[in-house]
C-alpha cells in the first residue's frame, strides 16, 4: 500500500509540474499596478494580483491580465490554473463560474482593433457579449485584443489581453 501511495504522490506531483498548477493557487488573480515606493501605506490593498501595468497605454481603462491572451483565430483565459480555449464563433463561459474556489463573472466581453500603436482602439460591431469570453477571426490588417469587464472572487476589473498584430 506503501508502494502504491508513494507512486500516486509522485504521479500528481509530475503533474502538477507539468501543468504548473496547483489546487492552492489562483492563476487568474491579477498582480498589484506600478511600483511600490519605499514607505508602506496605511491603506489596505483592493488590487487584485495578477495584472501588468501597460506603460505605453497610460490612459487605456484596460488592464493586460496574465494568463488571458489572443493569438490567431482563438482566445486563452486561464482560471484558476486551468486554460480555457475558445476559437473563432466559440465562447468560455464565465458567469459565476468556480475554479479552484475562485468565482469569476462577466459583465462584458468584446473585441477591439486600432491601425497601430498610437491610433485608439476602437469596439469591432457584433463582438461583444456578457456570458463569457468569445473567439473572434479576421486577416485584415492592424493590431487586435479582447477586453473582458468582470470580477474575479468579487472584485470588479477592466482586462485586456496581450496585442496580435496581423500585416
Amino acid at each position: 500500500m506503501k508502494s502504491v501511495f508513494i507512486a500516486f504522490w509522485c504521479c500528481c506531483f509530475v503533474l502538477v509540474a507539468v501543468v504548473g498548477c496547483d489546487p492552492g493557487m489562483n492563476m487568474m488573480k491579477p498582480a498589484a499596478q506600478g511600483v511600490m515606493d519605499s514607505e508602506p501605506e496605511d491603506k489596505p490593498d483592493t488590487t487584485v494580483p495578477g495584472t501588468q501595468p501597460d506603460m505605453e497605454e497610460i490612459d487605456d481603462p484596460y488592464t493586460p491580465l496574465e494568463g488571458f491572451t489572443v493569438s490567431p483565430n482563438r482566445v486563452v483565459f486561464v482560471a484558476g490554473g486551468f486554460p480555457l480555449e475558445a476559437g473563432v464563433n466559440r465562447c468560455i463561459n464565465l458567469n459565476g463560474t468556480n475554479f479552484n474556489g475562485v468565482i469569476y463573472n462577466t459583465h462584458t466581453s468584446k473585441w477591439q482593433h486600432r491601425e497601430g500603436p498610437t491610433s485608439p482602439w476602437t469596439d469591432i460591431p457584433g463582438t461583444e457579449v456578457n456570458t463569457g469570453i468569445c473567439g473572434y477571426a479576421t486577416d485584415l490588417p492592424g493590431q487586435y485584443r479582447a477586453v473582458w469587464e468582470g470580477s474575479i472572487d468579487g472584485v470588479s476589473g477592466k482586462y485586456a489581453t496581450n496585442i496580435l498584430t496581423i500585416q
